[in-house]
């Protein structure tokens, strides 16, 4: 199961490559605001905290999706709803369908993984001289992994509504997602007075690996959750 699963992972890279480079880009792109407004949090100023928050709680999980692909850059997704076709094709051959959803996870965590590490990567490069001034490299590091395991726990959504729904919902999907991030994230700091960013740096402080340990254990399981929810739903899904 595991060879085959694989292969398809593979294909799909070779596919997808040019789709993974521009990603890749898109990302670094994010990683160099955010190194810029993240060295300004450190500096003391606060006045890009919200969105800095923006950024981890809204985008960081985007990263398990190939967010420069055909599908997310034109409307025509919505009537062509390619996500459903590439799946109507693979259940017609004689794939076992545990292999097809396996498949779809494994690549999802495998864009996730390189997105973030080419995302915390870019950033350290900017932040290195005053980072490293300010901070140890171990406590980035914690940085960086507390932030994954959220974005593992939420990243799995990605494949669910590209694989499990329409591409009319996909863009319903980000749409209902942009609006309702931006007020959560509003109404969290104007109703505590304090940022999520500066938040998991204050839990770091206090709790060190331990956060980090939680955080990973809770995106492990929202990992699983979403593979079990996205293997239910192409189960009952029709491709006609």
């Amino acid at each position: 199961m595991w060879m085959q699963t694989w292969w398809l992972v593979k294909k799909e890279m070779i596919n997808k490559a040019g789709s993974i480079f521009l990603t890749a880009l898109f990302v670094m792109l994010v990683g160099v605001i955010t190194a810029t407004m993240l060295g300004q949090f450190i500096e003391g100023q606060r006045s890009n905290q919200f969105l800095l928050d923006l950024i981890f709680i809204g985008i960081t999980p985007s990263f398990a999706a190939l967010v420069m692909s055909g599908p997310y850059l034109t409307f025509q997704t919505i009537k062509t709803d390619p996500f459903t076709k590439v799946m109507g094709f693979y259940r017609s051959l004689a794939i076992p369908f545990r292999v097809l959803v396996l498949s779809r996870t494994v690549f999802m965590l495998f864009t996730l993984v390189a997105m973030s590490a080419v995302y915390y990567l870019t950033i350290f490069l900017r932040l290195q001289v005053s980072f490293i001034a300010l901070f140890e490299v171990s406590n980035y590091l914690m940085f960086a992994l507390f932030w994954f395991g959220y974005a593992l726990a939420l990243g799995g959504i990605n494949s669910f509504i590209e694989y499990g729904t329409s591409g009319k919902m996909l863009y319903i999907f980000s749409f209902v997602m942009t609006i309702s991030v931006v007020a959560f994230v509003l109404l969290f700091s104007l109703t505590f007075h304090v940022g999520f960013v500066e938040l998991s740096i204050r839990l770091l402080e206090q709790y060190q690996w331990y956060a980090v340990c939680l955080s990973l254990v809770l995106g492990c399981l929202g990992f699983t959750l979403w593979y079990k929810l996205l293997y239910i739903r192409l189960g009952t899904r029709d491709y006609v």
